[in-house]
């Protein structure tokens, strides 16, 4: 059983400087490479910040942050799959470089609007899965719905996004 850290005692950003080497080895063993890497980890981040309030310390930060990893993973390579485009976090959350003005303020409100449009039973699961994190069962439990269901709705969201913004991404 591992030992229990105290969350409380210490920051994210001293969590993710102890456990960012072994989300790295995690992402290495499932063959991610170059830019692909890259992302995991930033994605990882992003998304472990965001839910770290959640984190209870019953488990090792590490191990949880791996998980999100995974997780993560596991989700760009069923959309790729899919053939559906892979939106970044990032793109959502950065500020633009001084070279890439133009093209991301041109992006975010695309995105957002995108979003906004979706059919409110779509948004939510989409929400929920790719911008918050939970699981397929998790979104399941909290909508009340079979877990079908929230995949086939993920499905339909991403299907409407692909179709608005399949210009934006691959341009």
């Amino acid at each position: 059983m591992p030992t229990p850290e105290p969350a409380a005692s210490l920051s994210f950003e001293e969590h993710w400087r102890t456990s960012c080497a072994r989300v790295r080895r995690v992402c290495l063993r499932m063959r991610l490479r170059g830019d692909d890497l890259e992302d995991a980890l930033q994605e990882t981040r992003i998304r472990a910040y965001r839910a770290f309030s959640a984190f209870d310390g019953r488990t090792r930060f590490s191990t949880w942050a791996c998980k999100i990893a995974v997780n993560y993973v596991r989700s760009v390579a069923r959309k790729r799959a899919r053939g559906l485009a892979v939106v970044p976090l990032v793109i959502l959350d950065r500020e633009p470089a001084a070279e890439d003005d133009r093209e991301a303020s041109g992006m975010m409100p695309a995105i957002m609007a995108a979003i906004d449009e979706l059919p409110p039973v779509h948004r939510r699961v989409f929400l929920m899965i790719e911008v918050d994190g939970a699981s397929y069962e998790e979104a399941a439990r909290a909508l009340r719905v079979p877990v079908g269901t929230v995949k086939s709705r993920l499905y339909g969201a991403k299907r409407r996004l692909q179709e608005r913004l399949g210009p934006l991404i691959s341009a």
